[in-house]
């Protein structure tokens, strides 16, 4: 039975499980897992191998601070045409923002199912080249088998990856990430700066320990009710934690808003799960959706250590990448950019010196031997007899034969016997053979020079065609030119004007949006501060953040109290009090100005 470790690195904490898989029956199993805080990345991970009994085994892992970018392609073009394209777009995006291309390593994942019919999305995921080879060199002697992406790693725990299903995977680790997976493919990963590693850290300076912070959090319910019996540990957790949430769930919907009813599920995982009831706070403005804890496919609900595995979701998710789920081509463990190092070059260089001898051995031979198996006839050397024309032969007496004999000297071998024939001849003087010469020349001077002729004046007039038919459809285009910077002249007023415009809009919902949160942060923070013999009774909030708010209670100290706290706390600026009644109870108006 196959056995992967997977182990999910994040800030000053590791999560990890070791997974098997039964080959025969497909069961999966979850043998080891647990989470764990470290200083050194190296020695903990090496200890946890210890600890689980991994050695020799399969180590899967993520890459970390990757960068996920989108770009069009053309859908015609080649697979080889739309990775150099890529490769392209990708040096222009790292040019843009200020860094080497050398620098990163990229993988790409192509979507298909898109709105435009000429053009497909890739998913381009991106990492330190550095990063990676610090990971190699850390576990060199384990066998690390992948290096994956959270967010396309992911799917892996649910059943077919979750490509029968229009969903939304959140998974709130130190970031979020949103993988949207609809029509049988992941259609789109997006990336949100809120998580759980800025509320842990804040925690951490308070209670001095980042195991308290998380333990800390995982013992805190999220609802509004109730309030009055939170502990004072709890009071500062529910701080951190409500503005954070209240803003990530509002992100979330942004990010898949696109799709509509489209997705009908939205499956929360990470480290931000541990916090109770968090299926519940995101179903509040999801009313299309189903919002529910993801547990992995193999996990039975009533298992009794069923919660304790979803909180490794991701290291299991990494973990089934070495059984067989992942998909090579994402793989940061593929083709590893391999390290040059003065040994790598030795033997490089060694290697090009034997190719180098070897082909100038074959030179020499091509060069000096003749190695077809039929031998190269010999040169044959003719032993002529001349034959004497002088009419002294007598009639009866034999012709000498003109004969050739083989080059080699006493082989008796004839190659030619005819009898030589009498020839005929008539003399010519020098002049006549002259004249006759010079003729032939001019007759094949005039034929070579006729043929080349016709020859070149049809090329010639096929090139005259040819330009003139250039020089016809150059000005067609010309003119063409001229009309597009016509239009474009004409539409280029009406064109700023509408970006002017929209300019304006995007200045002033962007205006609104960074204020939309300050009126929940502050009545989330007022709640703590309300002493509990003070009754609020009304709150106003003006469009330019002023904040009135009016306040009774039957002890004037719990009401100077109360405006204390809101002046120690910064929840209002500018704070003033007035009295407004003094009968049964004492009723005051608060004025200030949200920060």
């Amino acid at each position: 039975m196959p056995n992967c470790l997977g182990v999910y690195v994040q800030k000053n904490l590791i999560k990890y499980a070791k997974v098997s898989r039964d080959k025969a029956s497909s069961l999966i199993d979850v043998s080891a897992y647990g989470v764990k805080f470290y200083e050194n990345l190296e020695e903990t991970v090496k200890s946890i191998i210890s600890e689980t009994n991994s050695s020799g085994e399969d180590l899967c892992m993520n890459i970390t601070r990757e960068n996920y970018i989108e770009f069009n392609v053309f859908n015609k073009l080649k697979d080889r045409d739309i990775k150099e394209l890529l490769k392209t777009e990708f040096e222009s995006y790292c040019t843009e923002k200020g860094m080497p291309a050398s620098v990163m390593e990229m993988r790409y994942s192509l979507v298909r199912n898109t709105d435009k019919a000429d053009s497909y999305k890739a998913i381009c995921i991106s990492a330190n080249k550095a990063e990676l080879s610090n990971l190699w060199q850390m576990f060199e002697e384990e066998k690390l088998t992948s290096l994956s992406s959270m967010a396309f790693s992911i799917p892996n725990i649910l059943k077919d990856k979750g490509l029968g299903e229009q969903i939304a995977i959140v998974n709130i680790e130190d970031e979020t990430t949103v993988t949207v997976i609809t029509k049988g493919e992941v259609a789109k990963i997006a990336t949100i700066s809120i998580g759980m590693e800025d509320i842990i850290s804040r925690l951490a300076d308070k209670f001095n320990s980042y195991a308290k912070a998380y333990e800390a959090c995982k013992g805190i319910t999220i609802n509004f009710e109730d309030d009055y019996s939170l502990t004072d540990e709890q009071k500062q957790v529910m701080e951190l934690l409500l503005p954070a949430m209240y803003d990530l769930r509002e992100r979330v919907k942004r990010a898949i808003a696109e799709y509509g009813a489209e997705i009908r599920k939205i499956y929360l995982t990470g480290t931000g799960v541990i916090i109770n009831n968090l299926d519940i706070y995101f179903q509040e403005i999801f009313e299309a959706q189903v919002c529910e804890i993801l547990k992995p496919f193999f996990v039975s609900k009533e298992a009794s250590n069923a919660k304790d595995i979803i909180e490794v979701n991701s290291a299991v998710a990494l973990a089934l990448n070495g059984l067989g789920f992942r998909e090579k081509e994402l793989d940061f463990c593929s083709s590893p950019t391999p390290t040059l190092n003065a040994e790598t070059l030795k033997r490089q260089f060694s290697n090009l010196m034997k190719m180098d001898g070897i082909r100038k051995v074959k030179e020499w031979i091509n060069n000096h031997v003749n190695t077809s198996k039929k031998s190269a006839p010999k040169e044959k050397v003719p032993l002529k007899v001349p034959f004497h024309k002088g009419g002294n032969e007598k009639k009866g007496t034999s012709i000498k034969p003109n004969v050739e004999f083989d080059e080699n000297v006493g082989s008796g071998n004839i190659i030619n016997a005819e009898p030589e024939k009498e020839k005929k001849t008539f003399a010519l003087d020098g002049f006549d053979a002259w004249l006759i010469r010079g003729a032939i020349s001019l007759l094949a001077v005039f034929i070579a020079y006729s043929g080349l002729s016709y020859y070149s004046n049809s090329v010639i007039q096929a090139k005259i065609a040819e330009a003139e038919q250039n020089i016809k459809y150059t000005e067609n285009e010309i003119e063409n030119i001229k009309s597009d910077i016509s239009y474009i002249d004409t539409q280029q007023v009406e064109y700023q004007t509408k970006t002017d415009k929209l300019t304006r809009i995007l200045d002033q919902i962007k205006s609104r949006t960074e204020r939309s949160f300050d009126v929940p942060n502050f009545m989330s923070q007022l709640m703590f501060i309300i002493p509990e013999d003070v009754k609020v009774t009304s709150v106003n909030v003006t469009t330019d953040n002023r904040v009135t708010l009016e306040a009774s209670s039957g002890k004037y100290a719990q009401l100077g109290y109360f405006v204390s706290r809101l002046k120690l706390e910064k929840a209002l600026n500018n704070v003033d009090m007035q009295v407004i009644s003094m009968d049964n109870d004492i009723k005051i108006q608060v004025n200030g100005e949200l920060p």
